[in-house]
């Protein structure tokens, strides 16, 4: 037999998913039947309140990048399914924790190992990718899977190397036993497998805004953003260079150059928030 029926519908879609135990190196890697792809940005802000103004001015805090990740893992025939779920217990054994051994009064033992929780790089085509580091697979998201989950679906049946050998034999009816087990298959592969994860996204190049430009380029998907300028002009220099402003940071606010329209576009907003705060302590003189 062949897998050539799961890899004709793996090509329609052509999305593999590679996770790459940072830890060890090792890796694993699937054909990704999609079923769930929901990226979240959780922003959270500090309130301050004032007297004699009812909404609270809020100063970002952070903003939190998660990726929930859910696919189905088919498999053709029994040597697939093998494979598939060699993957899934290999990929369960990357979420354990580093030990190394320790002697203390002549006794060995094992703690965990300072820097040696898991982490990941998950790639998935354009969706999850580190825009930095290239297309192949070591180019995945930096990160943290949590909460990793899977499923055997009871609908499809199991594989074994016992059945296929009986069946070759005409010995299907023989397979099974009169107390239901199966009779000489010591080892089933699921035909179907429903797996999920919980991606954190640690970005090695700190995401923000500076001077007007947005610090990694083609964020997040590979692509260039579709921004534009204040006056609706399209940001030339953002097309083709987003990581690099044409000028230094030094040479544009150096005395005699005009301020870029970002750095401008900064001022005003800090010139708002101070004319807000001094108006909020003219009406209240003991505010610090």
């Amino acid at each position: 037999m062949s897998n050539a029926g799961t890899n004709n519908l793996f090509r329609k879609g052509n999305l593999a998913l590679w996770v790459q135990h940072v830890n060890t190196g090792k890796m694993v890697s699937f054909k990704a039947f999609l079923t769930e792809f929901q990226e979240n940005f959780d922003t959270s802000y500090d309130e301050q309140y004032f007297v004699m103004h009812p909404e609270p001015l809020r100063k970002w805090k952070s903003t939190v990048r998660s990726i929930n990740l859910a696919w189905k893992i088919v498999a053709y025939d029994t040597r697939e399914a093998e494979h598939n779920l060699r993957q899934i217990s290999s990929l369960a054994s990357f979420l354990y924790g580093e030990q190394e051994e320790r002697f203390a009064g002549g006794v060995s033992f094992y703690s965990p190992k300072v820097g040696g929780s898991p982490i990941f790089r998950v790639k998935m085509v354009n969706l999850m990718t580190d825009t930095n580091l290239g297309s192949n697979a070591e180019s995945g998201l930096l990160g943290y899977i949590e909460g990793f989950n899977y499923k055997m679906s009871m609908d499809q049946p199991f594989f074994s190397k016992e059945a296929e050998a009986q069946r070759d034999k005409g010995l299907v009816s023989n397979l099974f036993s009169s107390r239901g087990d199966a009779g000489g298959a010591s080892v089933i592969y699921p035909q179907l497998i429903e797996a999920s994860f919980k991606f954190y996204p640690v970005h090695e190049k700190t995401p923000a805004w500076i001077n007007g430009y947005f610090s990694i380029g083609r964020f997040p998907y590979g692509i260039t953003p579709a921004s534009t300028r204040p006056s609706g002009r399209r940001d030339e220099r953002t097309e083709v260079e987003p990581d690099r402003p044409s000028q230094t940071p030094a040479e544009q606010v150096a005395p005699g150059n005009d301020p870029p329209e970002g750095v401008a576009a900064a001022r005003a907003t800090a010139a708002t928030e101070a004319s807000v705060l001094n108006q909020l302590r003219e009406q209240n003189p003991d505010l610090k």
